[in-house]
């Protein structure tokens, strides 16, 4: 089944940004799995490892009951239950004590998180690691040498980070809006129509909503005589139906990508951020990925490499 993991939390405040970059990463080793999420494997507690989904479309750092259980992570006194927002539904969770993860030479605590019920297509996974942990500093994704680099050395002002300074080679930047408080949107354009875009790792499958579909031409996606994609499921077990879109053109900035297959559904995400009238897509791992690319959400910038140094 299509996995596309997307979880939005908006009762958690991203920390206060302001840690100054370098040049000189940090790197961890990271994979992206055969079904197209970037995966990290952490210490937890010094026991491990454990493996995490990195996650820029999930308003914080989640695990599952199942690993909460074997990890021995309390849960919090007084807590009340959260309900979930995921890409294919609302689940219900309680909030657990976390401590100490650790990967490569990259280490940071952090107190609460919140325990999702387990989902039998995320039976491998401890949890996702989200926007207000891994986010707080620029992070590059070199999927094709199993790599993140995280920019925390404090050298320079805050938000001047440039890799084009920094590696050479050339590089498209493109200009991003945090909305809702955490993410990260840009502008897409696909086939001629223009998309709000929201920067999600987290998601195998670059998705589009109704509306989208729409403004392709499509007016109805059951009817259109789509070919059926795999069906989509999140933080819960219901799968919700997807559809294959062949478009032509997507372009980001500087950026195109020609002939592709986008996923069309009728995701609930899509309502929850009042999109459902409006051209959307989740742009998701699929189309990232295929080239080194940097979020630096405190510059609200997303940084594509065109070419290497030579």
């Amino acid at each position: 089944m299509q996995r596309l993991l997307a979880i939005f939390i908006f009762i958690l405040a991203l920390p206060t940004l302001g840690t100054p970059v370098s040049a000189s990463p940090i790197p961890v080793p990271a994979r992206l799995s055969e079904d197209g999420h970037f995966l990290v494997d952490f210490m937890v507690n010094g026991e491990g490892p454990y493996t995490f989904i990195v996650d820029s479309a999930s308003g914080s750092t989640m695990v599952f009951d199942s690993f909460a259980v074997e990890a021995g992570l309390s849960e919090v006194e007084s807590a009340e239950r959260i309900m979930v927002q995921g890409a294919s539904g609302v689940t219900e969770a309680r909030q657990v004590s976390l401590g100490t993860l650790e990967a490569s030479t990259w280490t940071f605590d952090i107190d609460t998180v919140i325990a999702l019920p387990d989902v039998e297509h995320f039976s491998d996974i401890a949890g996702v690691l989200g926007v207000g942990v891994l986010f707080a500093q620029p992070v590059g994704f070199a999927a094709s040498e199993d790599r993140l680099d995280i920019y925390a050395a404090a050298v320079g002002n805050a938000g001047s980070f440039d890799p084009a300074s920094a590696y050479g080679g050339s590089w498209i930047g493109i200009s991003t809006e945090r909305r809702h408080g955490l993410f990260l949107w840009a502008q897409v354009e696909i086939d001629g129509v223009a998309f709000d875009a929201v920067i999600d790792t987290g998601a195998r499958r670059s998705t589009i909503n109704p509306a989208g579909a729409a403004a392709l031409g499509v007016e109805d996606l059951t009817t259109a005589g789509l070919a059926e994609d795999e069906p989509i499921r999140g933080a819960t077990d219901d799968p919700i139906a997807a559809w294959s879109l062949p478009v032509g053109l997507i372009t980001l900035g500087a950026k195109e990508w020609s002939e592709e297959a986008l996923t069309a559904s009728d995701v609930s995400i899509f309502q929850m951020l009042r999109q459902e009238t409006t051209p959307t897509i989740i742009l998701g791992s699929d189309l990232l990925s295929d080239q080194y690319f940097i979020i630096d959400s405190e510059a609200e910038r997303l940084w594509l490499q065109a070419s290497p140094a030579s």
